[in-house]
């Protein structure tokens, strides 16, 4: 049976080859990729799959959808297409009632790049626009965080629950982004690790060794970040300092390769927790083209296909 590392390889991939320049798949200007046929956005690691799908591919169009969908709007995926391929997580209660990842059920997307007469130029005619709030101020301030300027570092300080930040007018142009980006960007990552506090999230340690949970919740806090860059149209930047962690987490998701899952669940969780509100998942089904050619086969068409985590029983 499949492992669920499988399905992530792709991000493995990138986040292994950004060694030398710190750029994750998460890293740059994302739009918010969404269905073609409710506009709905994807969540979570579902998000980082397609970001780093496009970032593969070169595709542009923020719009997704399963072969049907867009069959459905009259917009045919050509033919030969890969389609990019997503997880549903099944969870069960164990003895002592909790609920614990068994493994995931996929389903298959295309990106707008690869249907038939698609005009970007007009998404109104294709599928609704996920509406974002633009104003990162005015978000930050709603949240009433302590956040304290002046300083040399960007650091969240959880015994006295402050998030300290360099003065805005130090943060410099990169080949990419502008001053304010980076200043946001910055500031975005340690409100995530400020929604971990246990007045707010209370997010535990997830592998129970001090310097790899330390690592992991750096991790959380990257993918967290770069969800609310998105959500406000911000480039998310990459932090140099923060390269030293990516051979912890690699090694962590050779050991566990649901972590990467655990993490992006966290890092939306964080985000729904500072929006208040629950973005309502594009629906999924299960259908491929005749000629797809990827696993599963035809026949695996009947029904979703249930992956591993890699854990042995």
């Amino acid at each position: 049976m499949a492992e669920f590392k499988d399905i992530v390889a792709l991000i493995y991939k990138q986040m292994g080859q950004g060694d030398s320049n710190w750029q994750m798949p998460w890293h740059g200007k994302n739009p918010v990729p969404v269905n073609i046929l409710h506009g709905r956005s994807y969540q979570g690691i579902n998000r980082i799959l397609l970001w780093a799908r496009a970032r593969e591919y070169g595709f542009k169009s923020r719009h997704w959808g399963t072969f049907n969908q867009w069959r459905s709007v009259k917009q045919p995926v050509a033919s030969g297409s890969k389609a990019a391929t997503l997880v549903v997580p099944r969870l069960e209660k164990n003895k002592a009632g909790e609920e614990e990842l068994k493994g995931f059920k996929t389903f298959w997307v295309f990106n707008g790049d690869q249907v038939l007469n698609r005009n970007e130029n007009h998404p109104d005619l294709f599928g609704i626009e996920a509406a974002e709030d633009t104003d990162a101020e005015a978000f930050i301030s709603s949240l009433n965080a302590d956040i304290r300027h002046g300083y040399q570092r960007a650091l969240y300080y959880k015994r006295s629950d402050h998030i300290e930040m360099p003065d805005r007018e130090t943060f410099i142009h990169t080949k990419t982004s502008t001053p304010i980006q980076n200043y946001y960007s910055t500031l975005l990552h340690e409100i995530i690790h400020w929604t971990g506090h246990e007045k707010r999230e209370n997010r535990e340690p997830y592998i129970e060794d001090p310097v790899l949970d330390y690592a992991f919740e750096e991790l959380v806090a990257e993918l967290g970040g770069a969800f609310l860059c998105s959500d406000l149209e911000l480039e998310d930047v990459p932090r140099q300092d923060h390269a030293q962690y990516l051979n912890s987490w690699l090694g962590i998701f050779e050991e566990k390769p649901a972590a990467f899952w655990k993490a992006s669940t966290l890092a939306q969780k964080a985000v729904i927790y500072l929006k208040q509100t629950v973005p309502p998942e594009p629906d999924q089904d299960d259908s491929a083209p005749p000629w797809f050619t990827g696993e599963p086969v035809q026949l695996d068409m009947l029904a979703p296909k249930v992956l591993g985590t890699g854990k042995k029983n």
